[in-house]
């Protein structure tokens, strides 16, 4: 595995670095597109953005297809710390798992991608150094 360095972030501003897991204010799942979770960016700055104004994230697997995108299934646990599921995906009747699509954590282009602000990096063909 390659060490990574910050001087590969080709977007500071735009590139979240870290963020918070849950929304505590609507007491959610960070992936959902209406969470607003704080963001720590690779410029230094903290921003609170609404997850789904994010870039999608990109499928690795697949970097040639522009519009493939990443995706999840969140599982929330039975604990009051974390959030439940907003609805039923399943048709069980039970809030018990959500597919999500994958933004910030999965940036398209990786630390060369853009987070917020901008539009997402064309990866077709894109090579790893």
């Amino acid at each position: 595995m390659a060490l990574r360095r910050f001087d590969e972030v080709v977007f500071p501003s735009q590139k979240v670095q870290e963020f918070e897991e849950y929304d505590r204010c609507k007491k959610q799942y960070w992936a959902y597109e209406d969470s607003e979770v704080p963001q720590l960016f690779f410029d230094g700055s903290v921003q609170i953005n609404r997850t789904g104004d994010a870039n999608l994230g990109w499928d690795a697997s697949n970097p040639n297809d522009q519009s493939a995108f990443f995706s999840t299934n969140f599982y929330p646990i039975d604990a009051d710390f974390f959030p439940p599921a907003l609805f039923d995906t399943d048709g069980d009747g039970v809030d018990n798992d959500v597919q999500v699509a994958g933004r910030f954590l999965w940036t398209r282009g990786g630390l060369r991608g853009i987070d917020y602000g901008g539009d997402e990096i064309d990866t077709t063909f894109f090579a790893d150094p």
